[in-house]
């Protein structure tokens, strides 16, 4: 187990305990609707797949007015904190079913970028699925106790369905698992990384399980990943 003591303005720590323990990896394995990936390349331990050859897991898309690529990355760090203080806001709700909340950056014509929110959730019905992403809206706050963070921009336009394809570049860090918080990041986020401040509120210490993902589009049809990860017979 990882225990990160973390630097922020102002006298209180926080600690967060991250807990790598199987029973962490057998949570995200049993909900995901894709088979995760063993990765023996790069740092990451685990490949989780977004999609297939056949199908792509969809999200509903928030996105900020088009920007320069420098502020682009300093917005979207800044909104990958109060994602993440989202993500505990609502897991301390106990949200049922799988939200996994990502900022994304996506290249556009003439040097402009776009980036915002992407909320994945894995649910049967659209209205169920919509229901999810809505709660999360709803948890994620405007500031991070102890922290400051630049002043962001509205989301512009309706929310959009996409698919993950269309989103260019995902960043995973949580995600809430039938109520239980996680962290997914690909690396270990340093110890002033404004993830761990939105994890938890100053002066406290938390336990996160932690499974380092990277996300990915599998490189086989559905049907294919299944068998091949035992589900079904040849």
């Amino acid at each position: 187990m990882n225990t990160i003591t973390t630097r922020v303005e102002g006298p209180l720590q926080r600690i967060i305990h991250l807990d790598r323990d199987p029973p962490a990896l057998t949570t995200l394995l049993n909900l995901w609707p894709l088979p995760l990936h063993e990765s023996i390349e790069g740092p990451y331990r685990y490949g989780l797949p977004f999609g297939a050859t056949d199908f792509e897991l969809t999200a509903f898309k928030f996105q900020f007015p088009d920007m320069d690529y420098d502020t682009a990355c300093d917005l979207g760090t800044a909104l990958a904190g109060l994602v993440a203080a989202g993500s505990a806001h609502l897991a301390r709700a106990g949200t049922p079913g799988t939200v996994i909340p990502a900022v994304y950056l996506r290249e556009k014509s003439g040097h402009h970028y776009e980036t915002g929110l992407a909320v994945f959730c894995d649910d049967m019905t659209e209205q169920a699925t919509w229901d999810l992403c809505s709660a999360f809206i709803e948890a994620m706050p405007l500031d991070i106790p102890g922290v400051t963070i630049p002043n962001l921009p509205q989301f512009v336009g309706a929310f959009e369905r996409r698919d993950y394809s269309q989103l260019g570049q995902l960043y995973l860090e949580t995600a809430i698992l039938n109520g239980e918080l996680f962290l997914l990041s690909p690396d270990m986020p340093a110890a002033d990384d404004l993830v761990w401040a939105a994890l938890t509120e100053p002066g406290t210490e938390v336990r996160v399980p932690y499974v380092p993902c990277m996300p990915m589009l599998a490189q086989l049809p559905v049907g294919e990943l299944l068998l091949r990860a035992g589900y079904g017979e040849a």
